[in-house]
């Protein structure tokens, strides 16, 4: 069997006020699953599961899963996955795959996009990207004339 940490020590409160919800300034999560990540300035994620990763900088995945990713700076992403990944400064990909890829500029090597949003991007070695800017609104065109024909179609039944 192995031995369980005992658990903290919860600080009771000195003031009468309630105190006020802070976001930490970095936040770095390992070995863990959490629901949301709320840092101020850095994010860091390894080997770990996060509901959504929200950082006011820079924000790193390794080895680990996301279903939101959002950075007002620069993103790194390795060996891991996301679902939506929007990212203010550059973001950095490689063995990994997201969804949904929004950024200023992006580096991807061995990694699978869904739809990249990005008017600089650098495709290295064994990246697909499945969708980009343009094929999205392609899609979106042909899906909404074939529904629309559809639509008319079962009205007049």
């Amino acid at each position: 069997m192995s031995e369980q940490e005992e658990p903290t020590p919860v600080e009771s409160v000195e003031s009468a006020e309630a105190p006020e919800a802070q976001e930490p300034i970095e936040s770095t999560i390992d070995n863990k699953m959490s629901g949301q990540i709320n840092a101020e300035q850095n994010a860091a994620i390894h080997n770990s599961i996060a509901g959504a990763i929200i950082a006011g900088q820079n924000a790193s995945a390794d080895n680990s899963v996301s279903a939101v990713l959002v950075a007002g700076g620069n993103a790194q992403f390795a060996n891991s996955a996301g679902a939506i990944t929007v990212v203010g400064g550059t973001a950095e990909i490689s063995n990994s795959t997201t969804g949904l890829l929004v950024a200023p500029a992006s580096t991807v090597e061995h990694g699978t996009i869904g739809v990249l949003v990005a008017p600089q991007a650098v495709l290295k070695d064994n990246v697909t990207v499945i969708m980009t800017v343009k094929h999205a609104l392609l899609f979106g065109a042909a899906f909404g004339v074939v529904a629309a024909i559809f639509g008319r179609l079962l009205r007049r039944r």
